[in-house]
């Protein structure tokens, strides 16, 4: 067993620290067969590029609908307002200005076209949004959010109508909408700056975030029930919670994006990278906005109930300043305005510049042959990873020796290739594999800024693919067209790549040769040897050593094997050498775990 970061020929992974694959490879299965393969591939990128637009000019045009609607949706929130700006309303006596008031038109008009520009960006730029990127599906929710027509003066004289038969105060009914509508709103932000410091590598800030954020949450929902009973202390309990969560939420993620901006700022501003440097600046803005927004959002809402009990003052061009950084926070914090900068590398590049950047590291295993050890595990199963964990720990008790390694990186062999002396000038590889196809000279690895341990999963595919010469393809937030586009010219240099290197395999063959040694020496102690298949397929998948190398032999044998691409390999050469050795179930290793305690 050895590591790689292709699972689809020859080398299984076992990863320390991240369950299954630090990078997995996500070609269709397709690319693993030869023929299939070669039916799929274009003879250039231009034909890439024709296909592909055909199949965008194809697909029914829901975006010129959805602008449409939201057209349509906008200038009859305006309409609206307009018209019962303009009617006679009891309304009225909640506003000190009559009709004619700069404010109400003002508001009437401009926020629902500001709110409705949020949204029309989101549609205009479909190249940049992916409904794969759960920070810009939380955006997108939150622009939505804020076109609904709580606060418009229609909104407001419908709610009224609505809750009439309810006996209930107007003002009761208009406040508690539009309070609801501004905690909605921005607990919405909240959740996607949340997001944004977890892709910065600022997990510990995140976790106290969302943990404010809920303890707030909860105790505001407390508010209600506890105002209607009447109890004074335990209502100025919950409001006095509920600030000070608000308060401690925005200034931790404030501070923590502004000291992750500037650090970054300050360690690359001799650098020529212009992107890292960008795109801190934006960081830095959006803080700004992080803290402007919600003051505003509270000045809207104190005005409004202030003059809905007599004091007077128009509140709502307030929360139209409100509303337009609210807008303006969502499109910078998802990328859909401005230079598109804030992708996954970058954060994970202004994460290591500000100290918080990977901070584990996975451990090479070079096998352990115990010379007291009566008992040695010479194939292991790579996708039991947690038994394999057990497997490693277990053995630097000197219980059983461990043959199998784990090579993570260059230094440890990864990448590398051993000389094999039956074929002087040739290694391993062409006995083992036979010729490698271009699809293993591709890495593909699909994550996102908000996915958990993003950073630490990227890093390790970056590492991965650098030792192997492989070509690294990050699939996040592409549109499907710019994907396919970069999938296409990917593809082309993996093809580059493999035939400049031979056709042999990227992760090597030194991990062959480490395991044959200590193979060796594991005879040498006179140890007996065991063999660890899949659950329920014990002594499934062996093949010939001279059949190794032969791809049609090695698909039949895969079909039904108990065995992994490496453990193939293993068990061929043991049964070429005539070393004998002792079968298990993986089931039976918890067993053998016990008898050697």
């Amino acid at each position: 067993m050895s590591t790689s970061a292709v699972s689809h020929h020859g080398v299984e992974l076992t990863s320390k620290g991240v369950a299954g694959q630090a990078a997995r490879t996500l070609l269709a299965g397709s690319l693993d067969e030869p023929s299939q393969r070669h039916a799929r591939r274009r003879a250039t990128l231009a034909d890439w590029r024709r296909d592909l637009q055909r199949q965008e000019d194809e697909k029914p045009d829901q975006h010129r609908r959805a602008k449409a609607a939201l057209a349509v949706y906008t200038l009859a929130r305006v309409a609206a307002n307009v018209w019962f700006l303009l009617w006679p309303s009891s309304r009225r006596r909640y506003y000190s200005d009559g009709p004619d008031s700069p404010s109400l038109i003002l508001d009437s008009i401009l926020r629902p076209l500001i709110t409705g520009l949020g949204v029309f960006v989101f549609l205009y730029r479909e190249d940049r949004f992916s409904a794969n990127n759960p920070l810009q599906v939380w955006s997108f929710a939150a622009a939505f959010c804020l076109t609904l027509p709580v606060c418009d003066l229609s909104g407001e004289e419908v709610l009224e109508v609505v809750f009439m038969p309810t006996l209930l105060p107007a003002y009761a009914v208009t406040n508690g909408a539009s309070i609801l509508w501004e905690v909605c709103c921005n607990l919405l932000q909240v959740h996607m700056t949340t997001m944004k410091l977890q892709a910065l590598g600022r997990n510990r800030t995140a976790r106290v975030s969302r943990m404010l954020t809920k303890l707030g949450t909860w105790s505001l929902i407390a508010l209600f029930p506890l105002w209607l009973l009447g109890a004074p202390l335990p209502v100025w309990l919950s409001v006095s919670v509920c600030f000070s969560c608000t308060f401690l939420t925005i200034g931790i993620q404030c501070g923590a994006l502004i000291l992750a901006a500037c650090s970054a700022l300050v360690k690359a501003w001799g650098d020529d990278d212009e992107t890292i440097r960008w795109t801190a600046c934006l960081l830095l803005v959006n803080s700004l906005l992080i803290l402007l927004g919600p003051a505003i959002s509270f000045a809207g809402l104190f005005v409004l109930i202030a003059h809905h009990l007599g004091a007077g003052g128009s509140p709502r061009i307030v929360v139209t300043v409100d509303v337009s950084f609210q807008v303006c926070n969502v499109l910078l914090l998802s990328g859909m305005v401005g230079p598109r900068l804030m992708n996954l590398e970058t954060l994970k590049k202004i994460a290591e510049l500000s100290g918080f950047g990977l901070a584990s590291k996975r451990i090479a295993f070079p096998g352990h042959i115990s010379r007291s050890a009566t008992d040695c595990i010479v194939s292991f199963p790579g996708k039991y990873s947690e038994s394999w964990d057990r497997a490693v720990s277990s053995v630097q008790k000197d219980a059983y020796s461990l043959a199998c390694v784990f090579l993570t990186d260059a230094d440890a062999g990864l990448g590398k290739h051993a000389s094999n002396p039956a074929t002087p000038g040739k290694c391993w590889c062409q006995q083992i594999y036979g010729p490698i196809p271009a699809s293993a000279y591709l890495s593909v690895v699909e994550t996102s800024a908000a996915e958990q341990n993003s950073n630490q999963k990227l890093a390790f595919a970056e590492a991965d693919a650098k030792a192997m010469g492989q070509r690294l393809l990050i699939k996040q937030d592409q549109g499907e067209m710019e994907w396919e586009q970069e999938l296409a010219e990917a593809l082309r240099d993996a093809e580059k790549r493999c035939a400049e290197n031979h056709e042999l395999a990227p992760w090597g063959c030194q991990w062959f040769e480490d395991w044959k040694n200590n193979v060796d020496r594991a005879e040498q102690h006179h140890q007996t040897l065991h063999v660890f298949y899949f659950e329920g397929c014990k002594g499934k998948g062996k093949m010939l050593w001279d059949q190794l190398s032969d791809k049609q032999a090695r698909q039949d044998a895969r079909k039904s094997s108990g065995l992994g691409a490496s453990q193939t390999s293993e068990v061929a050469y043991l049964d070429k050498v005539g070393l004998s050795y002792v079968e298990h179930d993986i089931t039976e290793f918890e067993d053998f775990l016990a008898s050697h305690s």
